[in-house]
């Protein structure tokens, strides 16, 4: 089941695009097919979790509210687009029996060419007899001309002059003319191939404003197919990695992690030790990591952050066991993005994330920070650590007196 969800899931595309498209009119064939795909997928999708436990409130939304609306928008475009031709054309065509005038002008332009063929023998025998053969063709916006070969005697453009033609253009050695009969195809058949995309035009509008009537539904599809998308992600990390559980505990002020590992560390290093973590309680709050480069410290504090986080969004997290408390927030000060556009230094940019930090944390909130000061002197940065801390512990202090 999981496996299918998945490959239904893999068809839904960004269908918020697709719509804003459709309103500007830049509808592209391929955006047909990805719409076409995923509404059918999101149809599938329904069917599937209409078999599943409806005790589940997200497969109950799924089944509800993925409607027959669907249905409708998959059928019309079904029925309306060729995509084949589409594709092969790199525009919008439509299918036979959607509109007989359009039907009819289509059998127009495949049997012109043996039309052609019969009105260029008869147009040959009115020209001069040093014209060896001419052809009639059709251009898109021009319409039809009589084209004969460049006779060796047509050296000026003076030259090109044949009574009862106009002459129109010299290409590849042919010359192109308007005679009375080309002029009468105009008249008769018109531009057909102009004709036929205008009118496809006017049915691909008509299909967009159908399925603009119908956008609620493909935004909520989306909105509820995310929602699904992710749980079943962090579904199969969880299997493929060996995740475990972890317990919520309100009580707690702080998280208790045993033999935990970085989710994506333990993925690329070779070897990797796990690591425990225990803040809050009777064994301290705050906790200060040293030894050499490269022993794992950074890694190790966003360790810790990554779990914290990945528990308080429902997820199973890579640890042996995990409990986390009643945390409000995570504030980090672990890596700096320089920028030109900032202005700022690296010291500075590291001062900001570490006030905010301080005016913004709580006793319930996680705080992680990595080598703060290290754009500066060592005594400096070893004194505003220092100063951070002491600014925390009457925080601390004020809040437990205020407390009836």
């Amino acid at each position: 089941m999981a496996q299918m969800l998945h490959r239904l899931l893999g068809h839904i595309k960004n269908v918020p695009l697709i719509l804003k498209r459709m309103k500007l009119s830049h509808t592209k064939v391929s955006d047909w097919q990805v719409l076409y795909k995923t509404v059918y997928s999101a149809l599938g999708l329904r069917d599937a979790c209409r078999s599943l436990p409806q005790s589940i409130q997200l497969f109950r939304d799924i089944a509800q509210e993925f409607s027959d609306d669907l249905h409708h928008i998959a059928s019309l475009i079904g029925k309306v687009v060729d995509f084949e031709g589409s594709l092969a054309e790199n525009r919008f065509i439509v299918l036979p029996n959607i509109d007989p005038e359009i039907d009819e002008k289509k059998r127009r332009l495949m049997g012109l060419p043996s039309f052609l063929t019969e009105v260029a023998q008869k147009e040959l025998e009115n020209l001069d007899s040093r014209i060896p053969s001419c052809s009639v063709i059709y251009i898109p916006l021009i319409g039809f001309l009589l084209s004969i070969p460049r006779l060796p005697s047509m050296v000026e453009t003076s030259d090109f002059e044949i009574e009862g033609l106009d002459f129109m253009f010299l290409s590849e050695e042919k010359l192109h003319y308007r005679s009375a009969r080309t002029k009468e195809l105009d008249a008769l058949l018109g531009d057909l191939h102009c004709d036929i995309r205008d009118q496809e035009t006017l049915l691909m509008h008509q299909l967009q404003c159908q399925v603009l009537a119908r956008a609620a539904v493909l935004t909520r599809v989306l909105d509820l197919a995310s929602r699904l998308d992710v749980l079943l992600a962090l579904a199969s990390a969880a299997r493929d990695y060996g995740y475990s559980r972890p317990r919520y505990s309100p009580r707690l002020l702080g998280v208790r992690i045993q033999n935990g590992r970085h989710p994506l560390m333990e993925l690329c290093a070779r070897t990797f030790v796990p690591n425990s973590a225990e803040c809050g309680g009777d064994k301290g709050r705050v906790k200060v990591i040293t030894g050499p480069n490269s022993s794992g410290k950074s890694i190790y504090l966003k360790q810790v952050g990554l779990i914290t986080f990945m528990a308080l969004v429902g997820s199973f997290v890579p640890a042996e066991e995990a409990e986390i408390g009643a945390v409000d927030a995570i504030f980090t000060r672990i890596h700096s993005c320089e920028s030109i556009s900032l202005g700022l230094s690296t010291f500075m940019i590291d001062l900001n994330q570490v006030a905010k930090a301080v005016n913004n944390a709580t006793e319930q909130s996680l705080v992680l920070i990595d080598e703060f000061g290290k754009g500066t002197n060592t005594v400096r940065g070893e004194t505003e650590e220092e100063l951070r801390r002491e600014k925390w512990r009457r925080t601390k202090e004020q809040e437990s007196e205020a407390e009836p």
